[in-house]
């Protein structure tokens, strides 16, 4: 990213013209020719070259992938030009201005060189990876001898490909905003006619609307798991803040509650999600054969929709889905690619995984979850310990899922596998496979104590993969401990972890504390001050076609997650966080769902690394909210406290207080880049922004707000340069109310408005 110096234009705002808006639906203007590689320039020793462009990617069903070029192919020529001739500053972007200039349908010749490594045994077998290598190795026998040699060849290809677009959904598929949500008509950004008249009256409307032409020709590309929500909001930037506000009301309203039903069915909506909610009617009968059989047939039935989410995937789809999907997270965690560059067979794995996963039938994995959950009837359970006289022997059944236990009084251990597990009184141990959920299900209510948690195996406490796992915790300070893929984790399911009272500990390392891909993973803290650790991929991320949130109600609470890899950036003393209201799409595969972390009341301190706080990436959705009156903390880095990267949005929102926002390093504070919106929405305190807010570019919509209150900026960004796509890009900063001050002085004043080049648009009123 490249800082241009500022150049301010004189502007008008408030000049009255009427201004007649594009639709957003719509892509009129001239579709670029695609490739589809991703690259980068490496210098190259070879014969009369002497650098070239390595193929990192080729994306799926594009004109590369078609006539079969390979990750860590050399292109060292093209068109019949001399790569010699082109500038080193030039080199980066010569390759896609090349094709760029062509018309769709053309021929586009090049050159590659491909390296071939042939390892040979005993002079005549030629082995087809590394991993038959080991293989050979590790099953050697005693003395016997093994002669190999790597025979290291480069070859000269000669490739033509037809040049495409990159959509891959024609626009009369897709629905209009108007049908997805037209009750979100009359939802309006309080600041969207100052913004609007601004940019019609400086000459700058064709420039806008040729960027919501952008995001609408961006949502052509459509793998099959794009949420309408983002869909919506993408084609129409200034409906981001009051509808994501709306649409968090109604979680506000949900979490005061303790119903874990509830925020099931809450979740379907987000995922676009259509279920069957049918309330469980408990029998009126309140005998113990008449209590026992209703048990044993609702967890049958529970056991039996779970499976039939599954159904359409035979045997050896739903094995391969078990083997790959975890490994695909595993790799994810090293890097925000899911193939591996030197590992061929990752690709094909991954584009089998898309496939398989879109025959699962959500729906009947949330009429499960909301069946089960209801089983957690706190009145309920009493009666039932007063019905089998719980306090002096345990009740226990059998069920196609598992076993049953109610009782449990006194401090106890648990250490097996439970369909349905309540512990009534006593501060209790949970380890070893209490609450692992693979393939299956679970349903564990502790009613009293001060417990801990404690699981070194995936899947755990409130956690399920290709199932449904839900741990609610009534009362009392407890700690829940654990590695990854737990507290609140689904993949491939439902997975919710509710503690209702008391000052609580959560402690993970990654993939935790309210995460999911292919579903939905819930953490809600209703009541305490309590404190949440991690290092990275955690507390509220939504993966693919996954809604991952963290409620906490109330207290003074801290969030943590960072410690375990550095920055991808490779600045020293950074980490990567993605954790934190993140919503995050596998690049070039699948588009990302929903992080949602909302906070309701407290003095919050929140601390992660790049990529945190109100994130989207490739297509996700990444929101952060702080809804009470507390002074708030907020410390992340690059990509962070609402921003976004690659056709994604994020969002940060913080209703009161004096609050604090810091940015370690890179851009940070409603940040969005390549086709990507981004948000900051301060409603009132006297603030400190140490950061660039409001930074957009390469196509990028940014918009900060600061309603009231006397603030300090370090540092304001604005519009930058758009070199990757052309176009235009908008960093909107508004200040509404207070008396302000500007680490640059000489340009940001208060009760003055500018506008700078590539745009930035800033406004300051008292």
């Amino acid at each position: 990213m490249k800082f241009l110096l500022l150049i301010l234009l004189s502007f008008n705002i408030f000049a009255e013209k009427n201004i007649e808006l594009s639709t957003n639906d719509k892509t009129t203007f001239k579709e670029k020719a695609f490739l589809g590689i991703a690259y980068r320039v490496v210098d190259v020793k070879y014969k009369k070259y002497s650098f070239g462009y390595e193929v990192m990617r080729v994306l799926k069903d594009t004109p590369a992938d078609i006539i079969g070029l390979k990750n860590k192919d050399i292109i060292v020529g093209f068109e019949g030009l001399d790569l010699t001739k082109v500038a080193v500053k030039d080199r980066h972007s010569f390759l896609s201005k090349t094709i760029k200039a062509k018309n769709i349908g053309d021929e586009f010749s090049f050159i590659v060189l491909r390296q071939h490594k042939d390892i040979v045994q005993n002079s005549d077998k030629v082995l087809g990876s590394i991993k038959e290598l080991k293989r050979i190795i590790d099953t050697q026998s005693i003395e016997s001898h093994l002669i190999f040699s790597v025979n290291n060849s480069i070859e000269i290809l000669k490739f033509s490909a037809k040049l495409s677009i990159q959509a891959n959904v024609s626009p009369d598929k897709v629905p209009k905003n108007d049908d997805l949500f037209p009750f979100y008509k009359t939802l309006k950004n309080k600041y969207a006619d100052l913004i609007l008249k601004t940019i019609y009256n400086n000459g700058l409307q064709e420039k806008y609307d040729n960027l919501l032409q952008r995001y609408a020709k961006n949502e052509l590309w459509d793998e099959g798991f794009r949420l309408d929500l983002f869909r919506y909001l993408h084609r129409d930037p200034l409906k981001l803040m009051p509808v994501i506000d709306s649409r968090l009301e109604w979680l506000e309203k949900t979490s005061k509650k303790p119903s874990v039903s509830n925020i099931i069915k809450e979740s379907a909506d987000w995922l676009d999600v259509t279920s069957t909610f049918k309330a469980l009617s408990f029998p009126t009968k309140f005998d113990k054969r008449t209590q026992s059989d209703f048990i044993v047939n609702t967890i049958n039935e529970v056991e039996a929709l779970r499976k039939k989410a599954f159904a359409k995937l035979t045997k050896n789809e739903l094995s391969f889905l078990k083997n790959q999907v975890p490994q695909i997270l595993t790799r994810f965690k090293k890097s925000f690619y899911i193939d591996r560059v030197d590992e061929e067979e990752d690709r094909e794995n991954n584009i089998k995984v898309i496939n398989l996963t879109k025959k699962i039938q959500l729906n009947y994995l949330f009429e499960a979850g909301f069946k089960l959950a209801q089983l957690a009837n706190k009145d309920w359970l009493l009666k039932l310990k007063w019905l089998f006289n719980l306090d002096k022997q345990n009740l226990e059944l059998e069920t196609k899922a598992g076993k049953v236990l109610l009782g449990g009084f006194g401090n106890n251990k648990y250490t097996g596998k439970y369909a349905f597990l309540v512990d009534y009184e006593g501060n209790d141990f949970y380890y070893k496979n209490t609450s692992i959920v693979n393939n299956g299900l679970s349903l564990i209510v502790d009613l009293k104590g001060n417990d801990e948690y404690q699981n070194t195996r995936n899947y755990a406490q409130g956690s399920a993969f290709m199932g449904i796992g839900i741990l609610i915790d009534k009362e009392g300070d407890d700690v829940y401990s654990t590695i990854s893929r737990s507290q609140g984790f689904s993949l491939l399911g439902i997975g919710i972890l509710q503690d209702e009272k008391g000052e609580d500990k959560y402690f993970a390392n990654h993939f935790a504390q309210a995460v999911s891909f292919w579903g939905v993973g819930v953490l809600k803290d209703m009541q305490g001050n309590d404190n949440y650790y991690s290092n990275i991929y955690s507390q509220a991320v939504g993966g693919v076609k996954g809604f991952g949130l963290l409620l906490d109600n109330q207290g003074n609470d801290n969030y943590h997650s960072l410690g375990e890899k550095e920055s991808s950036y490779r600045v020293s003393g950074v980490f990567e966080g993605a954790s934190q209201g993140v919503g995050i799409g596998f690049r070039g595969y699948a588009s990302g769902g929903v992080g949602v972390l909302l906070d309701l009341d407290g003095n919050d301190n929140f601390r992660s690394g790049n990529f945190s706080q109100g994130v989207g990436y490739f297509y996700g959705l990444g929101v952060i909210k702080n809804a009470g009156k507390g002074d708030d903390i907020y410390r992340a880095s690059r990509y962070s406290q609402g921003a976004s990267a690659h056709s994604a949005i994020g969002l940060l929102i913080d209703d009161k207080g004096n609050d604090n926002y810091f940015s370690m390093s890179g851009v940070s504070q409603s940040a969005a880049w390549d086709l990507s919106l981004s948000g900051l929405w301060d409603k009132k305190g006297n603030d400190v922004y140490r950061g660039s807010p409001a930074f957009s570019s390469q196509n990028g919509f940014s918009l900060l707000i600061d309603e009231q209150g006397n603030d300090n900026y370090l540092g304001i960004s604005g519009g930058q340069t758009n070199d990757y796509h052309g176009g235009s890009s908008f960093g909107v900063f508004i200040d509404a109310k207070g008396n302000d001050k500007y680490s640059n002085s000489q340009i940001y004043k208060n009760n003055k408005s500018n506008i700078k080049r590539h745009y930035g648009l800033f406004f300051d009123f008292n």
